[in-house]
């Protein structure tokens, strides 16, 4: 009902348009049919022709690897699809470069996030739309509306392919204004959801319901994420089954099916090549004299903040010591005008990017954006405790030494920042000096899960990658046994948020299952 709702409002929009549907009877068109067909596909949403019979090394310029296979033979028509794999990747441009090889018509690559219109060379429609205007208030403000929909950021989700960010998406399970036509742009559609994360509730309700939406309109569903908990991944692909409680890990990586009208299944293959990366915890003065080191030696070093304001004080304390060693040194974050963001990112994927050849070391600050849809290769991680940040330690020193001048260190090193108080002094401490004790990081993840972290981080030396990654994972998130009072009650506090969280996101979503 609502996804025809959607197909009438965007039929009424169109058909208001005054450059292909004249209110003058003596420029009506001769043919309504073609008329329309018209306006369709000046406005960018004619169907998209593909080309048949290629194969994967038509597209790609390499072979596919276990996990490409494996998906390729599972993922064969509507449902719910979970790749669980180390995954990063620059989404838009290897999307935009797929394209070119599948479709006929090079029909262009949608970029949908609300920051779209601020890109020059994002795709503009070649028609704007152009509703035949009135006096009466609601018809003026349906007639703004029309041009907000087709303005670049909104009008793209409704183009054969497009890249953007998951809210877009998201919204078409939430009582929103205009979710009819959200849902009326994915029917049908293979959509993929990156970079899926255990950790937020409200979120992750969200998307559960609206991968079972998606279902319902026929859509092809494809999750991928590095660090699901196996009852979220049960959750996503069945909701009403309970996960297996064998006490045995399954394996990983996995490709996990849910087609329409079948039981799920999953299908293990080869991991990645194993990385043994050694875990050090160091204080924050020591490590800025350590990254100077490296980086003068021709380390990349990538060093992640959990905040804004933390990357830029971070950012200060190196900077003149950069200067004054010949150290290339960056910012990233999201705060900076778009443009001079979008500037800065491609720089640094490039620089940072596996196919680079630099002359010299470079430290990169950034905040958690360094870890969504990039390729970065980095000789050393730095960062301060986080819930998942060990799954991107993965993708360090890809490259091999020969291609780099000075050679990079012989292995790759995972260091975590020191708190300023020790695991047995926050075993000790109230909820509430705890969560002080952490400090602004205590905002974006919850103080338990960061605890329970720090306490499975501090007791290991050296960690094997990816294949440890489950084990972490389940640890971190799993109900503890044996707590002290401080960690119990952030525990409560976390499951009641949850609890909490999770009413909220339903109760928004079945607004829309209750007519408005």
């Amino acid at each position: 009902m609502w996804t025809a709702a959607g197909l009438l409002t965007l039929a009424d929009w169109i058909g208001s348009d005054e450059n292909f549907f004249s209110a003058d009877p003596a420029k009506i068109p001769a043919s309504s049919e073609q008329a329309a067909a018209e306006a369709v596909a000046r406005i960018g949403l004619g169907p998209l022709e593909v080309r048949s019979g290629l194969v994967f090394e038509d597209i790609f310029p390499f072979k596919p690897n276990s996990m490409q296979l494996a998906a390729c033979e599972t993922i064969t028509g509507p449902g719910v699809y979970v790749i669980e794999a180390p995954i990063s990747n620059r989404i838009f441009l290897r999307v935009e470069e797929f394209a070119k090889y599948i479709n006929k018509m090079h029909q262009p690559v949608q970029l949908i996030h609300a920051n779209t219109w601020l890109d020059k060379n994002t795709n503009a429609p070649v028609s704007k739309l152009s509703p035949a205007p009135s006096a009466q208030h609601e018809k003026e403000v349906s007639h703004a509306d029309a041009h907000n929909w087709f303005s670049s950021s909104r009008r793209a989700l409704l183009a054969p392919i497009g890249v953007g960010t998951a809210d877009q998406a998201m919204l078409a399970a939430l009582a929103v204004k205009h979710f009819p036509l959200r849902r009326l742009a994915l029917a049908g559609k293979v959509v993929i959801l990156g970079e899926v994360h255990s950790y937020d509730c409200y979120t992750g309700s969200i998307i559960q319901k609206l991968c079972d939406l998606l279902q319902e309109l026929h859509c092809t569903v494809i999750v991928l994420s590095a660090t699901l908990t196996q009852k979220y991944c049960t959750d996503l692909l069945n909701p009403e089954a309970q996960p297996k409680t064998t006490g045995v890990l399954p394996p990983y990586p996995l490709v996990h099916s849910h087609r329409q009208g079948q039981k799920a299944t999953a299908i293990s293959t080869p991991p990645p090549e194993e990385k043994r990366v050694a875990v050090v915890f160091t204080p924050q003065e020591q490590m800025v004299a350590q990254s100077l080191h490296q980086a003068a030696q021709g380390a990349q070093v990538l060093w992640i903040c959990n905040s804004v304001d933390r990357a830029q004080e971070t950012y200060g304390l190196l900077r003149e010591a950069c200067a004054a060693n010949n150290v290339e040194l960056g910012l990233l974050h999201a705060r900076p005008p778009f443009f001079m963001r979008q500037k800065r990112e491609h720089y640094w994927m490039d620089s940072f990017g596996k196919n680079r050849n630099r002359q010299h070391g470079a430290i990169l600050i950034a905040t958690q954006i360094a870890e969504q849809s990039v390729d970065l290769d980095a000789d050393m991680l730095v960062h301060r405790t986080c819930p998942h940040r060990y799954a991107f330690a993965t993708h360090g020193q890809t490259v091999a030494a020969s291609t780099r001048i000075p050679a990079p260190p012989p292995h790759p090193a995972y260091t975590i920042l020191q708190e300023k108080v020790s695991l047995a002094e926050l075993r000790a401490m109230r909820a509430e000096e705890i969560k002080n004790a952490f400090g602004v990081k205590a905002f974006v993840y919850a103080p338990y899960v960061l605890a329970q972290a720090l306490n499975i981080w501090s007791g290991i030396s050296h960690v094997t990658l990816p294949s440890q990654i489950r084990e972490l994972i389940e640890a971190t998130y799993n109900e503890p046994d044996d707590l002290p009072s401080g960690w119990q009650e952030l525990y409560d506090q976390l499951i009641g948020g949850d609890m909490a969280r999770r009413h909220k996101a339903l109760m928004n979503i079945m607004a829309t299952s209750l007519g408005g």
